[in-house]
């Protein structure tokens, strides 16, 4: 009788865990979403600091070019 339970209780746990798997797949697709959406604007906002910084860089060199 004590195994019928034990197999029982294993059961249960497969069951729980197949039902928690099934639960999280709508989290992880939104959580995929959002963070390619994050990485997405870290890349523009970096693109745009470095943009700066190359014209920043550039008029430095042309202003002590001239002088």
């Amino acid at each position: 009788m004590k195994e019928f339970f034990v197999g029982l209780l294993v059961l249960l746990v497969v069951l729980m865990f197949g039902l928690i798997g099934t639960l999280l797949v709508p989290f992880f697709l939104v959580l995929g979403y959002f963070l390619r959406y994050l990485v997405a604007v870290a890349l523009i906002i970096f693109a745009i600091w470095v943009l700066g910084k190359v014209a920043l860089w550039g008029m430095e060199r042309l202003k002590n070019k001239k002088t």
